[in-house]
């Protein structure tokens, strides 16, 4: 069992890094075939597509891996049950955007057509990471890589071709994210029905919204926390502001994927040294993993500028700027990983809760005061504090929960000196790439040095 639950956490990291992988490949492509007004308003789209994908059925995707334990045989009639009740829901919200589609499209910044195909994007979004929960829930990592790379390439294939085709680019770009994920869903949705044949249960029902609904806000504020800012930027300057903020966030989420696939490893190696009580062993590994990451956190701040001409063309660049402060975001996403990760270990998921809520209300609110004030550039910024806030919750609740140490402070100072170091050294030396390619040198080799002394010996 343990055999197949590692060679399954491997093909997971392996497929969604290239789902990932392919966003980033196919970035030059759309931002040449965009203008920078087109690519934000894109943006805008995507930021209303997360938030509704997540109340357009009341988050009962959080409810599928869960009922694989609690139902066993019952499993499939339990899924078709609850994606039956996710249609009703879907309805309902239908029935809410028509009456009110004048209110919606203004408070929204988007055209009712535009609304209507956001409404039934979100819900098509809903019905395939319900199947792909289905799949990891059964381990069926073959069936999850071939639909998460079916939906991306479909979505760059149909995008491109309705580019060309309709006149406004940006409408192009977004009937194609839309054409293809109902061409997955329908076939999707089709197959967990016809393999449940189960449609009105109550007992399902009322299991799935108890695990559900708890989420949304949870769910919600991480999405607030990552992309709110861009909605913001639009209400107080233009599309054009957002275009440039949302590809330099873009560039910056690359430190945000790498430690998506390198957390994937972490988990369970860290929760097995927790169950045997390996905890110098858990500090050494921590003080090393700190420094391998914040050595790729330097590497990609110092290699942004040559990413950037590359990614897109000359309109993105006043957008270079800020990718160190929002690669800087995700160093702080990955350092408050590490306590949040005691945290899952000691089943206290309700702080964890706590504190996206938090630092998501403390982010619009800083929004509020410096976006308007400040320019959209101060977005990054408010980002930034609002994660090192999460880092600071999520650091002391685990020293509060567990009396051990675990994790010494001055493990993460240490990397918030390289990082905010190399960020100062970033743009005094922003256009002498020899200086900058040294450091990069220099980092790598000490990392490799100190690797080799803490881990390999």
């Amino acid at each position: 069992m343990k055999s197949r639950d590692t060679k399954a956490a491997f093909w997971y990291t392996i497929g969604n890094f290239a789902v990932k992988g392919f966003a980033f490949l196919t970035l030059p492509i759309f931002t040449r075939l965009l203008s920078v007004s087109d690519f934000g308003k894109v943006s805008i789209y995507s930021t209303w597509l997360a938030i509704f994908s997540i109340l357009i059925a009341l988050d009962l995707n959080a409810a599928v891996v869960r009922g694989k334990y609690d139902f066993g045989e019952k499993y499939r009639s339990y899924l078709s049950s609850v994606l039956f009740l996710s249609s009703i829901i879907f309805v309902l919200w239908l029935a809410v955007f028509l009456a009110l589609n004048e209110k919606l499209s203004k408070a929204l910044g988007l055209p009712f057509f535009l609304l209507v195909i956001l409404l039934i994007n979100s819900y098509s979004q809903f019905v395939i990471r319900f199947k792909l929960a289905e799949f990891t829930s059964n381990r069926d990592y073959k069936k999850y890589i071939t639909v998460s790379l079916v939906n991306v390439i479909l979505n760059f294939t149909l995008s491109l071709l309705f580019i060309f085709l309709i006149s406004e680019k940006y409408i192009g770009r977004i009937f194609g994210m839309f054409l293809s994920s109902i061409i997955i869903a329908i076939s999707l949705y089709i197959s967990v029905l016809k393999n449940g044949r189960e449609y009105v249960n109550k007992e399902y029902w009322s299991y799935a919204l108890k695990l559900s609904i708890p989420l949304i806000i949870h769910n919600l504020s991480g999405i607030i926390l990552a992309q709110f800012d861009r909605i913001m930027i639009n209400k107080y300057y233009s599309s054009v502001e957002t275009g440039i903020y949302s590809f330099a966030y873009t560039i910056g989420m690359i430190i945000n994927v790498i430690w998506g696939a390198l957390n994937l490893a972490w988990i369970p190696w860290f929760f097995e040294n927790m169950k045997n009580e390996n905890y110098e062993n858990i500090r050494k590994k921590t003080l090393a993993y700190i420094s391998f990451f914040s050595s790729i956190t330097v590497l990609l701040v110092f290699v942004s500028p040559e990413i950037v001409k590359i990614a897109a063309p000359s309109g993105y660049l006043p957008g270079l700027g800020l990718v160190p402060i929002i690669s800087a975001s995700y160093y702080f996403v990955f350092l408050y990983s590490l306590p949040a990760n005691l945290e899952f270990y000691l089943k206290k998921t309700h702080i964890i809760s706590l504190g996206t809520i938090l630092a998501g209300a403390i982010n619009v609110f800083l929004n509020y005061i410096f976006i308007p004030t400040f320019g959209y550039s101060a977005a990054a910024f408010t980002t930034l504090v609002s994660y090192i806030f999460l880092f600071a919750f999520h650091y002391f609740n685990a020293r509060i929960l567990f009396k051990k140490n675990l994790f010494p402070l001055r493990h993460f100072l240490y990397g918030m000196l390289i990082i905010f170091g190399s960020i100062i050294a970033f743009y005094v030396f922003i256009s002498n790439p020899f200086i900058r390619y040294s450091i990069i040198l220099i980092s790598t080799l000490t990392t490799l040095r100190f690797l080799k002394k803490n881990v390999l010996d």
